[in-house]
């Protein structure tokens, strides 16, 4: 017996009227002055459109929730390091308060 439940598709919600849906898509693209930076690289986004179609033709609304590039910032593994540079980072993370460089 397994405890994990199967994924739900777009075609497992019925009414899909007035609800909303919060869709994690891929869009991590390259972009260079704005635009895609080869027409290649677009298949991410190419391959998203018909589960955003389907959402908005049944009368839903379609939350898309992606993220640009690899976080940067601080180092994650020294906070094993040492006690001191755990208090530094839990100081430094609380400091910034939500502005995105961790």
């Amino acid at each position: 017996m397994s405890f994990l439940q199967q994924k739900r598709s777009i075609e497992d919600i019925w009414p899909i009227y007035n609800k909303t849906f919060l869709v994690r898509v891929d869009f991590n693209v390259p972009i260079r002055n704005g635009a895609i930076a080869s027409k290649s690289k677009d298949a991410r986004i190419r391959a998203a459109i018909p589960t955003i179609r389907r959402i908005t033709d049944a009368g839903g609304k379609a939350v898309l929730m992606s993220h640009m590039g690899r976080p940067t910032g601080h180092k994650y593994g020294a906070l094993g390091t040492s006690a001191e540079k755990r208090r530094r980072y839990i100081r430094i993370w609380t400091e910034e308060k939500g502005v995105g460089y961790t």
